[in-house]
């Protein structure tokens, strides 16, 4: 699933651009002053669009993984049974990022092999 469309605060629905996520992450950078951090931005915008583009994955659910992990390296490292337990997360939406996370090959779970 690609994002297309984004919805504002005030409502209004337009065109998704990775470019502007990633501007407003440096400009937050900016603003907190630190600087310099365009690479960065673009890292953050990347991984938030990729977990977001996973059949399952919203806003809300993005959003309490987050929360419960902290960093993206930490929802990465995480096990099916580990993003299945995160609030508001289901088994097949954790298989799923699981999934899109490491790649099918690796996906399988022990219990499901039997």
């Amino acid at each position: 699933m690609t994002i297309e469309k984004l919805k504002k605060r005030d409502g209004r629905l337009v065109e998704f651009d990775e470019d502007k996520i990633s501007a407003a992450i440096a400009k937050a950078f900016e603003a907190t002053y630190k600087p310099g951090q365009e690479d960065v931005a673009r890292t953050l915008a990347n991984e938030v669009v990729a977990m977001l583009e996973v059949e399952g994955i919203g806003e809300t659910r993005a959003t309490a993984l987050y929360k419960h992990f902290k960093t993206w390296k930490a929802i990465a490292g995480a096990s099916v049974e580990a993003l299945a337990e995160v609030k508001g997360m289901t088994r097949p939406a954790a298989q799923r990022l699981y999934e899109a996370l490491h790649g099918e090959e690796q996906a399988s779970c022990p219990e499901e092999e039997q």
